[in-house]
């Protein structure tokens, strides 16, 4: 399979499509699930991009079905368990399911990202799965609901907060929101570290936190420019330490480039 963002693309594509066909052809969540990661892998999708699909499947089929957020996340994490997923692989899927669901039924920010750390704490996640489902949950929905880059990041603590997501992980979120907007706005990828670290500030992180939100944020952006690892790299160690980064905390979100390149 080859290697480099185009195997990535290809691999996201193929899971992508299996997803789409196996909600249409399923019976049942369970049915979508297997008949996704079967598909996934048949044409080429990494393991990790089949575990994706099958939680994916099976949310989406329960999301169509009208099932109620709660309902919608258990659905998506035992797909992934029986899929051979990780506990916090099954609560990530269970929150970002449940949140999707409870965002589609017109639910408020605060309340979507409750029910995310709900649905991750009941498929068995740890504090830290469920803290993270929450931060996350906010993340995507401020990235949909807000226009700028302070507002993003506001809502992201706010509602991440609500849900009692821990500090670091509300705050690398709102940091993360924020970047997200900026990156999409054309900033170059030092402008989105920098706004990843103000924004991860603002919303009562350290400096610590702050630099592991400005070096994400860095590699995140690098990710999208770049036509091979090196140039990524490149960009991406640059970028955060004119944005303050930590050297180590540049190194360690580095490391999401070689799986990135290598799936």
């Amino acid at each position: 399979k080859a290697a480099g963002a185009h195997g990535l693309a290809a691999s996201e594509a193929a899971a992508d499509a299996a997803t789409k066909a196996a909600v249409s052809a399923a019976k049942t969540p369970a049915d979508a699930a297997l008949k996704a990661k079967e598909a996934a892998k048949a044409a080429g999708a990494s393991t990790e991009h089949a575990l994706q699909a099958a939680g994916n499947a099976a949310g989406a089929f329960a999301t169509k079905a009208g099932q109620a957020p709660a309902a919608v996340g258990k659905a998506a994490s035992d797909a992934v368990k029986s899929a051979g997923g990780s506990i916090t692989d099954a609560a990530k899927a269970a929150g970002a399911h449940a949140a999707k669901a409870a965002k589609d039924a017109g639910h408020v920010p605060e309340d979507i990202a409750k029910q995310a750390a709900e649905a991750a704490k009941s498929a068995g996640g740890s504090a830290s799965d469920v803290s993270a489902a929450a931060a996350t949950a906010a993340k995507e929905l401020a990235k949909d609901f807000s226009g700028n880059e302070s507002e993003a990041a506001h809502m992201t603590a706010n509602a991440a907060k609500a849900a009692g997501a821990s500090l670091e992980d509300l705050s690398k979120n709102a940091g993360a929101a924020a970047a997200e907007i900026a990156h999409k706005a054309g900033k170059s990828p030092e402008e989105v570290a920098k706004v990843a670290s103000e924004a991860t500030q603002l919303a009562g992180g350290t400096e610590k936190h702050a630099s592991e939100a400005a070096a994400e944020a860095a590699t995140t952006a690098a990710m999208d420019i770049a036509k091979s690892k090196d140039e990524a790299e490149k960009i991406a160690k640059d970028a955060a330490a004119k944005a303050g980064a930590m050297p180590d905390d540049a190194q360690k979100a580095l490391g999401k480039l070689t799986s990135w390149f290598h799936k």
